[in-house]
């Protein structure tokens, strides 16, 4: 009897998967407010964990000198992870107080993420948005004003 193995057998990617590769890994987002036409930049850090794949940072006022800073976390809601392979991350995140959801697929292709946020209220669609996220240097950690 003859057994073999090879790379090919497995599921998962040599490379890792999505959280492995991009932990601590900032992306942004630069765009135009359509309120104030003001340049806005947003961020998103990676972090290899299933509780909390990530965490994002939205500019406000004109020179981003402040950000909102949105971390999904189990006191507000639960965490489902879809999928997360090579070049895709799918996370469900349901609130435990009211009956709504926001689902991201986070596709990277290149040196660019597709971002997809589909919200969902009562079972309905209220919101289905597309972002183009570029890998960035900048240090979200470093961020020290938060917007009310």
């Amino acid at each position: 009897m003859i057994i073999s193995c090879s790379s090919s057998d497995n599921d998962e990617s040599d490379n890792g998967s999505f959280l492995q590769q991009h932990h601590n890994t900032v992306w942004e987002y630069s765009y135009t407010n359509q309120n104030t036409f003001h340049q806005n930049t947003d961020y998103i850090k990676f972090k290899n964990d299933a509780t909390a794949p990530f965490k994002e940072w939205y500019g406000h006022y004109e020179d981003n000198s402040c950000f909102e800073f949105i971390f999904h976390t189990p006191d507000y809601e639960t965490v489902t992870i879809l999928d997360n392979s090579e070049n895709k991350l799918i996370v469900e995140f349901n609130s435990i107080i009211y009956d709504d959801k926001q689902v991201q697929t986070i596709i990277r292709s290149n040196e660019v993420l597709k971002i997809n946020v589909v919200d969902i209220e009562y079972g309905n669609v209220i919101s289905n948005d597309d972002y183009v996220y570029t890998k960035s240097t900048f240090n979200v950690d470093g961020i020290t004003c938060e917007y009310d």
